[in-house]
């Protein structure tokens, strides 16, 4: 829904990487889904979701399967295998010593000509001016414009408040500084995403102002019960829409190995 699509990449561009017998892999599949969507898309693909946990969707296509395996511990069993390789909200949770290395194992696991597609959060809060908002602190005047959610943030990934976007700019240039990629097909895009609240006239906006707000909800659950109640009555009115309206954005960054198949 936020991309208008499975990628980032226009189907027509997407279809000349998947001819016929194309392999697929998903790394951090979750729930499977993605999976299930691609499959249904490429129904001559080979389509494979690889998770730390067991993933078993109901009514999967018939070219998915799913199996077991960490990103961290390598992906040698992978290398080559793939024309798209796709990997979403999991660099991330990558340790950011690692994280380049974690993007050079995807890009390992192409065959030649084949495309990496990387998506992620984006570490930064905006109001709905576009500015950005900084994590609260527990002394914040009232009327101080800043963030719980942010603040959220940086409690469950154990970082300061960042003052700009850090990860979409370290994957690319991960991927820039990796002599297997052709650098013409390297490409970014960012996205928008309104969270309790319908965005900018957007057709999908209230509907993923909706979906993003239970989404942040789910990770309230990670916090600690002694503060979950004073985290609980800040965060809610602005994962509803009623106090501070904000944004959070997603950004997509892709490229193809060298080579041809």
């Amino acid at each position: 829904m936020l991309m208008r699509g499975v990628t980032p990449i226009p189907e027509g561009v997407l279809d000349t990487v998947l001819g016929p017998e194309a392999a697929i892999l998903d790394v951090g599949c979750g729930s499977g889904i993605w999976c299930s969507e691609i499959g249904q898309n490429y129904p001559l693909a080979k389509v494979i979701g690889l998770d730390v946990a067991k993933c078993d969707p109901k009514d999967p296509p018939n070219n998915c399967s799913f199996i077991q395996g960490n990103l961290l511990d390598g992906l040698e069993q992978c290398y080559g295998q793939f024309d798209l390789v796709h990997c979403r909200a999991v660099i991330i949770h990558v340790e950011p010593a690692k994280q380049n290395w974690a993007v050079r194992e995807l890009v390992k696991c192409l065959r030649p000509g084949g495309l990496v597609v990387l998506s992620d959060f984006d570490e930064l809060f905006l109001d709905e001016h576009r500015t950005r908002l900084p994590a609260a602190q527990d002394n914040d005047a009232s009327e101080k414009r800043v963030s719980w959610m942010a603040r959220l943030r940086c409690e469950l990934f154990r970082q300061e408040d960042p003052v700009d976007s850090i990860l979409r700019f370290k994957i690319r240039d991960a991927l820039q500084d990796d002599p297997e990629i052709d650098q013409t097909t390297l490409g970014t895009a960012l996205y928008e995403v309104p969270v309790g609240w319908e965005g900018y006239n957007d057709e999908n906006g209230a509907l993923l102002g909706k979906m993003a707000s239970l989404d942040f909800m789910d990770g309230l659950e990670r916090i600690s019960e002694d503060v979950i109640e004073v985290w609980g009555r800040n965060v809610t009115p602005e994962l509803t829409g009623t106090g501070t309206r904000f944004i959070h954005r997603w950004h997509s960054t892709w490229a193809r190995k060298t080579g041809s198949t």
